[in-house]
């Protein structure tokens, strides 16, 4: 029986997702820090709809894509290198964690500094899911009182 990722493994694809972006910084492209929306269109095989879920943040995309590659390469998590045509960016990631093996292939679609798409799709022992994620710079962050 087919049952959908858990909520565990949907944090790594997430994860995964952003930090195979780090892979080569000769190649990565450079976003804008501010106040982000970002939204994720999960599809998973079998699911009768798509899971959407949006978040705003204040955030620096470039230097947070970084540190999560940190992170994960200090756990095994292995990147093809990043191919580079144009507009778009494509690796593939593979990592396996207390018996959970992931592996995504993905695209990066840049429209401009403060706008980018990520369609990645990926397999989990198996589970498969294609996600889609809609990043755009909304403005600057709001100043904190006392600042």
């Amino acid at each position: 029986m087919n049952t959908p990722l858990s909520l565990r493994a949907a944090a790594i694809l997430g994860t995964l997702l952003f930090a195979g972006l780090a892979a080569s910084d000769n190649e990565f492209p450079t976003f804008q820090p501010g106040l982000w929306s970002f939204t994720s269109t999960v599809n998973l095989k079998g699911a009768n709809k798509p899971q959407v879920r949006t978040v705003r943040k204040c955030t620096n995309p470039t230097a947070d894509i970084k540190k999560k590659w940190d992170m994960l390469a200090s756990q095994s998590c292995k990147f093809s290198p990043m191919t580079h045509d144009g507009n778009r960016y494509s690796y593939g990631s593979f990592c396996e964690k207390n018996g959970l093996i992931l592996q995504s292939k993905s695209s990066i679609i840049v429209e401009s500094s403060s706008a980018y798409r990520v369609e990645t799709d990926s397999r989990t022992n198996n589970q498969a899911q294609k996600e889609i994620i809609e990043a755009k710079r909304l403005g600057e962050c709001a100043k904190k009182e006392g600042v």
